[in-house]
């Protein structure tokens, strides 16, 4: 975050390090390419989304470059002893950061025997969040980056609605000051949806029903950040999909 870096670069200079040490360069996709152009620059790391990684791995001219972008990371629940624990780890691993995660799990693929039960029990305990001031400590889910953040998922998310998705909570920007966009479940996502294919930056999460291990596989992998995915694969497992 620009304000994170800002007050690192402040800690630095009250360290009395050398000022060529460690500086700060806002810029956006345009510059981040003419300046990761520059010979002066040997190597480039970034954390951030696929639009600057393109701008990172265009500018760099085949120098080492470590990009860390988006993602839609499956979480598949194939067998529970214990419903709620395996619920409670799904929250988790959606809600971290507000949901704002690279390797958060953001599609949840829930064999059917276990989907109502699973969904019922995320539906709960997504609602159960509590929206406000990080600082305050009844608070338990932050505001999202910025306003833009929380209005391109809002457009996921109505997308998905359009198009004929469940939701089963949420849906809602929060009724409160700030950029905080209510925990979302969805179901019923089909690939006609923005929500299949690109990443939900916050706290939405999809649920899927498949009918076994194979289709489960099959539809962690049918993704644009997925492996070695096959012609005519995508849109096969979602016709699974509960709505």
């Amino acid at each position: 975050m620009p304000k994170t870096a800002l007050h690192v670069g402040q800690v630095m200079n009250d360290a009395l390090l050398p000022s060529d040490c460690y500086r700060n360069v806002l810029s956006d996709n345009d510059q981040i390419q003419m300046i990761t152009a520059d010979e002066r620059v040997r190597r480039a790391s970034l954390t951030g989304s696929e639009g600057v990684g393109a701008a990172v791995a265009a500018g760099h001219s085949l120098k080492e470059s470590v990009l860390e972008l988006g993602g839609s990371d499956p979480f598949i629940v194939l067998d529970s002893a214990d419903p709620d624990a395996t619920v409670t780890a799904a929250v988790k691993g959606r809600m971290t950061n507000s949901g704002q995660s690279c390797i958060a799990s953001k599609r949840l693929i829930v064999v059917e025997d276990l989907y109502d039960e699973f969904v019922d029990l995320m539906t709960a305990k997504m609602s159960q969040f509590v929206a406000g001031d990080p600082v305050d400590s009844v608070t338990t889910m932050a505001p999202l980056s910025s306003e833009q953040a929380a209005r391109d998922l809002m457009e996921q998310v109505e997308d998905a609605v359009a198009h004929g998705a469940k939701v089963h909570t949420g849906e809602h920007r929060a009724d409160r000051p700030g950029a905080v966009v209510d925990p979302t479940v969805l179901t019923g996502v089909t690939e006609q949806m923005r929500a299949c294919s690109e990443e939900l930056f916050g706290p939405v999460v999809v649920v899927y029903s498949v009918a076994n291990e194979d289709e489960a596989v099959a539809l962690a992998n049918d993704s644009s950040f997925g492996r070695d995915r096959e012609p005519g694969l995508r849109g096969e497992p979602h016709k699974a999909a509960r709505h």
